[in-house]
This record gives C-alpha cells, structure tokens and sequence, in this order.
C-alpha cells in the first residue's frame, strides 16, 4: 500500500460531481469483500464499484462513510457478501461522487484486490 503505482485523477468541479474509472476487470469466482487503497483530497466523496454477472445483472457496492484521509493511503472494505451473482463477474467501473460545491484536488485509487468466503467453488 504505497501507491507506487496507484491512479491519479486531477478533477475540478463548480456544483455536484462524478468522477468515473470505467474499465472491464474479470473477477475470478465470486468474492466476499473488495477492497483498493485509496488516498483523498481531505473532500468528503463517496467510493461505488459496480459488478456485472453474466446474466447481466448489476450490482453496485458502496463503501459507508467518506474517503477522505489526504495524509496517507487507506484501505477500502466494499462488502460484496449481498451480491447474488452468477460467476463470471466482472467489475465495470469504480466511481466516486464528489463533496458538494467548487472544488478541485487529486485523489489515488490503487491495488484493487478480493477476498473470499472459506470454500468458494466455481460451478461444474
């Protein structure tokens, strides 16, 4: 978690904002939690990644309270338990609803990874 090869993303808004990572990553077997590390501007934003399953459902995680820490990276818990998804599925996009109001900053997305539940089988 040092950010050596993190994300940067410069942004400047005038009202309400969203700023948008939309690339597809598949995810092997169906996980329990996703997490990435993360290092804000101080500003109160909020962190979502959407999921997509083969049927083409969509499932959004939501990080509960702000991603705000400007001094170091932090890591983020999305809970991924609730997806009642059919494997494969695939991340589509990582986005972040920006604090209300004229600002602008930097803010480092970094090291998407998974974890899993004890057993997790692929089906046959």
């Amino acid at each position: 978690m040092n950010g050596a090869k993190a994300i940067r993303i410069d942004y400047k808004t005038t009202g309400n904002g969203k700023l948008y990572l939309k690339k597809d990553i598949a995810v092997p077997g169906i996980p329990e939690t996703l997490l990435l590390d993360f290092r804000g501007d101080g500003g109160k934003h909020r962190l979502y990644i959407v999921c997509e399953d083969v049927n083409g459902d969509e499932y959004t995680l939501y990080r509960s309270g702000y991603v705000d820490n400007a001094e170091q990276y932090e890591t983020m818990y999305l809970d991924a338990s609730a997806m009642d998804a059919a494997y494969p599925v695939t991340v589509r996009e990582i986005y972040l609803r920006l604090e209300s109001g004229e600002r602008e900053g930097s803010l480092f997305v970094d090291d998407l990874r998974m974890t899993y539940p004890g057993n997790t089988g692929l089906p046959a």
